[in-house]
C-alpha cells in the first residue's frame, strides 16, 4: 500500500468505529488533515515509514492533549474537540497543533526506544553491582533524551498549526498565531504591552527558517539551537496543578520522566534483593540519587523507591506552583472570579491558565458543547432564512 492509501485506510477505520457519534469525529479529523499541508505530508510520511497505524479517542481522564503510544502505533485524540472542531476555530487549532506535536513522536519512537533500552540495562547492570548504587546518571541521560524528544515534538505543533493559518492567511503574522491558540502559542511567543497595542515577539534563542531566497518563513527547524530553546521554553517549564502531567496532573515533564526512572529502578532493585532472601547476612546496597542535579522534586513523586537523595544541601529543583486560591469576585464561582481578576491586573498568562482550567473541567466541556450546539442551530436558521428571503445587496 502506498503511504496515501494507508492513511486513507487509518482514517476511515476511525470514522466506522466513531460513526454513531452525531458530532462525525471521523471526518472532522479527515477534514483537519486536509487543512494542514505540513501536517499531511508529515502524517503520510509516518504511515509510510510504517509508524502510525491507527487513531483511538484519548481516554476521559487523560491528562494529556494527546498521546502517541510507539508500541500499538496509535494516536489518541481528545474526544471533545475532535466533537467541537467542524465548527470551534479554537477546537481545530489545539487538534492540528497537538496531531503535529505527537506525529513528531512517532519519528522520534527509535532513538526514545534505545534510550530506554540503555537505561534498562545499565540499571540491570548497577543493580547487580557492588553498592553504592547512585542512579543519578542513568536517569539524567534517560530524561535528556525525553527532553529533546517533547522539545523537537512542540516544534512540530507549531509548524503544523502555522501551516493550517497560512493556507487560509499566506501574509500571517506572529499575532495571527498568538491570537490563533494563546495557550500553545505561549510557549513561542511573547507578547508585551497593553491592550489594543500589543507587541509580539519570538522568544529568545528560536530562529525562523528561511527560503531559498533567504526570506523569513514561518516555519520551525529542529535546528540544535531550536531543540535546546524548546526544552527551556517548555519542557523545563512550571506545570501548575491540575494542568501538570501524571495521574494526578500535577507533574512537570522532568517529574513524569523521572518518576517512571524511579519506579524502574524500584522494581529492580526488590527483584535482586529477593535473589538474597535466604541469606540472613545479605545487606542491600544503598541506592542514592542525586534529585537536585537531574531537576526532579521529591513532592512530585510518586515512588515506593528508598534511596538517598545526595543532594548538595536544600534541594533546588523546582516545586510545581500550588494553584493561587480564587479571588473572591462579583460572579461567586472561582475560576470566574480568578478569571476576573487576572484580566483586571492584565495578567494574560493567569487569563489564559484559568480559561485552560475550565475548557478542561466537565461544566467547561459541557458548556463548550452547549456553545457548538447553539452555534450549529444558529447557522441552520440562517441558512433557512436566506433560503426564503430574497439576498440583500453587497456592500462593495
Amino acid at each position: 500500500m502506498t503511504p496515501n492509501e494507508k492513511l486513507d485506510a487509518m482514517l476511515t477505520d476511525f470514522e466506522k468505529r466513531t460513526a454513531t457519534d452525531p458530532n462525525h469525529p471521523g471526518q472532522n479529523l479527515r477534514n483537519l488533515l486536509n487543512h494542514s499541508p505540513d501536517l499531511k505530508a508529515r502524517f503520510l510520511d509516518s504511515a509510510g515509514h510504517d509508524h502510525l497505524r491507527r487513531f483511538d479517542v484519548l481516554p476521559a481522564n487523560a491528562h494529556a492533549g494527546g498521546t502517541y503510544n510507539p508500541d500499538t502505533k496509535s494516536m489518541e485524540l481528545p474526544q471533545s474537540y475532535l466533537d467541537s472542531s467542524r465548527t470551534s476555530k479554537s477546537a481545530r487549532a489545539e487538534l492540528v497543533f497537538v496531531m503535529g506535536h505527537e506525529i513528531q513522536h512517532s519519528f522520534n519512537s527509535t532513538v526514545t526506544a534505545d534510550a530506554t533500552t540503555k537505561f534498562v540495562n545499565d540499571v540491570n547492570n548497577k543493580a547487580t553491582g557492588p553498592g553504592p548504587h547512585d542512579y543519578t546518571a542513568a536517569i539524567d541521560t534517560l530524561i535528556q533524551t525525553n527532553r529533546r524528544d517533547e522539545a523537537s515534538a512542540n516544534l512540530g505543533g507549531f509548524n503544523a498549526l502555522a501551516s493550517q493559518i497560512q493556507k487560509d492567511n499566506p501574509k500571517a503574522t506572529l499575532k495571527d498565531f498568538y491570537e490563533a491558540s494563546h495557550f500553545r502559542m505561549q510557549d513561542f511567543i511573547d507578547r508585551s504591552g497593553t491592550k489594543p497595542h500589543y507587541t509580539y515577539t519570538l522568544k529568545p534563542d528560536l530562529t525562523l527558517d528561511k527560503d531559498k531566497n533567504g526570506h523569513t518563513v514561518m516555519h520551525l527547524s529542529a535546528s540544535k539551537e531550536n531543540v535546546e530553546a524548546m526544552g527551556k521554553h517548555y519542557f523545563d517549564k512550571t506545570l501548575i496543578p491540575p494542568n501538570g502531567l501524571g495521574p494526578k496532573g500535577d507533574q512537570n515533564y522532568h517529574n513524569y520522566y523521572g518518576e517512571w526512572a524511579l519506579n524502574y529502578v524500584d522494581a529492580v532493585e526488590k527483584s535482586v534483593q529477593a535473589t538474597h532472601s535466604s541469606d540472613p547476612k545479605y545487606v542491600a546496597p544503598k541506592v542514592e540519587v542525586d534529585l537536585q542535579k537531574i531537576s526532579l522534586d521529591k513532592n512530585q513523586l510518586n515512588t515506593t523507591l528508598h534511596y538517598t537523595d545526595t543532594s548538595a544541601g536544600k534541594s533546588s529543583a523546582k516545586p510545581v506552583e500550588a494553584a493561587p486560591q480564587p479571588a473572591r469576585g462579583p460572579f461567586g464561582d472561582p475560576a470566574l472570579d480568578k478569571a476576573f481578576h487576572a484580566m483586571q491586573t492584565g495578567n494574560d498568562a493567569q487569563v489564559n491558565l484559568a480559561a485552560q482550567q475550565f475548557q478542561h473541567s466537565t461544566d467547561g466541556q459541557r458548556l463548550t458543547q452547549a456553545g457548538n450546539n447553539l452555534i450549529a442551530e444558529h447557522q441552520r436558521q440562517e441558512q433557512q432564512a436566506q433560503t426564503q428571503a430574497p439576498a440583500q445587496p453587497q456592500i462593495r
